[in-house]
């Protein structure tokens, strides 16, 4: 039986749910970070799914949930849009939103992946939560952070990872992305999808940033002895 690693994202969630009489719009959550470092495969084809970052709400409106990225029987869900109550949206592993501050309508931060967001506070807009970082790529990386609470003059600050990351008032929500490592002397690859190729060591690695079928195929006959 041979493996691969995986790494599936949510999007992240639109921000919004502010109004100009009450409150600011709140940042929206980061998306969901999957990864199994031995997922088995054999030759064939794999579906996968790249979820859309979700719109920001108009004035009085929540921003919308980002879309669910998977691979195979992988699902990363998609991060909350800020929240009505201009309270920043869950991320979509259910860390959660700050909250606004009643007195200033400062809104809160988005959740992310690794960490909550925090509430807005009578001068500054809350902080996104921290997304999580993995090294599937060859080099460290943040993925699905959350997005910054809104404040006049003040705004609070995403968290780190933008891929997958939710809305703030600097960014529009980010899509998610779905990426494999396989072992280059085991394997070879065909993508219907947009996707970038690296080598990374004695592994090939595949980014996919749009939906479309992968398909691996055995450069030997050793999958015959499953």
């Amino acid at each position: 039986m041979s493996t691969l690693k995986a790494l599936a994202v949510g999007a992240g969630g639109g921000y919004g749910g502010g109004t100009s009489e009450n409150f600011f719009s709140a940042g929206g959550g980061g998306g969901e970070v999957v990864s199994n470092d031995t997922f088995a495969v054999t030759n064939g084809e794999y579906i996968v799914t790249i979820g859309a970052g979700g719109a920001n709400g108009a004035s009085g409106s929540a921003g919308i949930t980002g879309g669910t990225s998977s691979f195979d029987s992988i699902d990363a869900l998609g991060g909350e849009g800020g929240q009505l109550n201009a309270t920043g949206g869950d991320s979509g592993d259910g860390h959660t939103g700050g909250t606004y501050d009643i007195a200033s309508g400062a809104s809160g931060g988005g959740g992310g992946d690794s960490a909550n967001g925090t509430a807005g506070t009578s001068n500054q807009g809350g902080d996104g939560g921290d997304g999580t970082a993995s090294s599937i790529t060859g080099s460290s990386v943040d993925y699905a952070g959350g997005g910054a609470g809104r404040y006049p003059g003040a705004d609070g600050t995403s968290g780190s990872g933008l891929i997958g990351g939710g809305g703030s008032p600097t960014r529009s929500s980010q899509n998610g992305i779905v990426i494999i490592s396989y072992k280059t002397s085991e394997f070879t690859h065909t993508y219907s999808g947009t996707s970038t190729t690296d080598i990374n060591g004695t592994e090939t690695v595949v980014s996919m940033t749009t939906s479309g079928t992968l398909n691996l195929n055995s450069k030997g006959n050793f999958l015959m002895f499953m």
